[in-house]
């Protein structure tokens, strides 16, 4: 492979190190012309498979050539390197990212999310890789490695479905499945606000029913209350009447009394 050769001693400096300037400067030109040179998610990833490959302690290695045309093009290599993990390291306000480090990588993602309507997708990623098969001795790695490639994918298609990458999954086009996802989320969105609707219109309709029972009742109260009223207007004046009857009676024997004592 193209490391391989990288790494391999053939004996002959002159040859070895001419040899070994063509595939730096290859996986340079591969690294920032053509897809790479716009877009830093592809430099991000092809340079991250060269370093899963195991380049860093091949470039150590080529160091000892000490040939100024090999160190330009090693030189060059770091430098887009720095630059690239700096402009990563920007869009979440640092200066560094440790890309080794699990445990920072997942801590910025966190942090990123933590408020965002995407937590919970971050959330049911990490149950569901609980629940990915897991072997020590390093059996059924396959469907991690699916994993790994889907989220490449994602993070490499561009709006029209093309794939940067000399092998894409098939029939995975990203933007089409996207779309899916946001027709479903709008039947979702469409179906939680009829229901939303639906509570709401019986919210009112109970309001309304209580306040009819409420107007019933004070009705009911006000009749009663009317009803008490005239039976007390009837009394007074029943009493009034017999109050006028007793006087009359009294201004009569008053009277009777008067002519007797004449």
């Amino acid at each position: 492979t193209l490391l391989n050769e990288l790494d391999r001693s053939m004996g002959r400096y002159r040859d070895e190190v001419n040899l070994k300037t063509a595939i730096m400067s290859f996986i340079n030109a591969v690294l920032n012309a053509g897809a790479g040179e716009d877009n830093l998610e592809f430099r991000l990833h092809l340079r991250y498979e060269f370093l899963m490959l195991g380049i860093q302690p091949v470039i150590d290695k080529l160091r000892e050539h000490e040939n100024a045309t090999l160190d330009r093009h090693l030189d060059f290599f770091e430098m887009v390197r720095n630059e690239d993990d700096l402009e990563l390291a920007k869009r979440f306000d640092l200066i560094h990212i440790d890309t080794k480090s699990a445990s920072q990588m997942f801590e910025l993602i966190k942090k990123r999310l933590k408020h965002t309507d995407a937590y919970p997708y971050l959330l049911s990623i990490l149950q569901h890789c609980l629940q990915m098969p897991y072997k020590r001795n390093g059996g059924n790695f396959q469907q991690w490695q699916l994993l790994d490639r889907i989220l490449q994918q994602i993070v490499l298609q561009d709006e029209r479905g093309d794939d940067p990458d000399i092998a894409p999954l098939e029939n995975f086009n990203v933007k089409n499945i996207i779309k899916m996802l946001v027709n479903e989320n709008e039947v979702k969105q469409w179906r939680d606000q009829a229901e939303k609707f639906r509570k709401d219109h019986a919210e009112l309709m109970s309001k309304l029913e209580k306040k009819e029972r409420e107007c019933e009742t004070k009705t009911q109260e006000k009749d009663e209350m009317m009803k008490t009223l005239n039976k007390m207007k009837d009394k007074l004046q029943k009493e009034s009447l017999e109050l006028r009857q007793a006087r009359d009676q009294m201004n009569d024997l008053v009277s009777q009394l008067n002519e007797y004592s004449v």
